[in-house]
């Protein structure tokens, strides 16, 4: 039986498998940052705060965090770094939104009330709206989240040439291709900017948390141990491709003085 959606699914299963050959130590450490924040959410629903306030209504961002987390990982895992980005793409959303609520409690409401007052939520959830005194880091993932929108939402220009290939055949024919998988630069590149930011999402909760609630294990993250441990490999990666070197520092928020100064000529 000759079908494009079991080809298709064919392609995906043997990346998958390719991946866990080659990245089994990336794998392991996202999983380890899947289990750090499922830490946070048996904190948040076991734990009242230093006030004796629960925060339970928090549950389900966290919870929404994970799975897409898993999903965006799994999207990774088969070369689509294309449809991983839209896949973590809520889960910025959420770390944010829990960050206003942090600020000021009412902010809740506002959000609640989405479809009655559309404009009070435009202004205090959109743009700079977005950024908050609580979460650590938050305008530089809310930079994250504009360039995942820019990047990856949108069937703009760059979306538009990103897997886009033409082959002259002859003076009469041209040929349109559209990858549907990373090359292996591509790949790297948007795997370990992934690895690390959602390590630095973790972190940035756990320090939010740790403001109400006291500090404690679960909510140490240890951003460094993902640099530490990764940096030989994204530098070897930039070094002999400098185009890798935005992905993971403005996608990945890896910090840019990990690296020389290395540019795309």
């Amino acid at each position: 039986m000759d079908s494009e959606v079991l080809n298709f699914h064919a392609n995906l299963t043997a990346n998958r498998e390719v991946f866990l050959l080659n990245f089994r130590e990336e794998m392991s450490a996202f999983d380890e940052s899947n289990v750090l924040l499922l830490n946070l959410i048996r904190v948040i629903g076991t734990v009242r705060d230093l006030n004796g306030h629960s925060h339970v209504g928090l549950l389900p961002f966290f919870m929404i965090m994970s799975r897409q987390g898993l999903n965006a990982f799994e999207a990774i895992s088969t070369y689509c770094s294309y449809q991983a980005w839209v896949s973590l793409r809520p889960s910025l959303e959420c770390t944010l939104i829990m960050g206003k609520w942090f600020d000021d409690p009412s902010n809740a409401k506002i959000w609640s009330n989405r479809d009655k007052d559309r404009k009070t939520y435009q202004k205090t959830y959109s743009g700079k709206g977005l950024l908050s005194k609580s979460l650590p880091g938050s305008d530089r993932i809310r930079d994250v989240l504009t360039r995942i929108n820019d990047d990856f939402m949108h069937t703009n220009p760059r979306y538009y040439f990103r897997h886009t290939q033409t082959n002259e055949l002859d003076d009469k024919s041209i040929l349109f291709l559209v990858r549907f998988n990373d090359d292996p630069v591509e790949h790297k590149a948007h795997l370990y900017a992934f690895l690390h930011l959602t390590r630095f999402l973790v972190a940035s909760l756990g320090n939010m948390l740790a403001d109400k609630f006291g500090e404690r294990p679960e909510f140490s993250a240890n951003l460094k141990k993902v640099q530490d441990y990764f940096r030989p490999k994204v530098t070897k990666l930039i070094e002999s491709s400098p185009e890798a070197k935005p992905v993971v520092t403005e996608l990945g928020l890896w910090p840019s003085n990990l690296f020389g100064n290395y540019s795309v000529e």
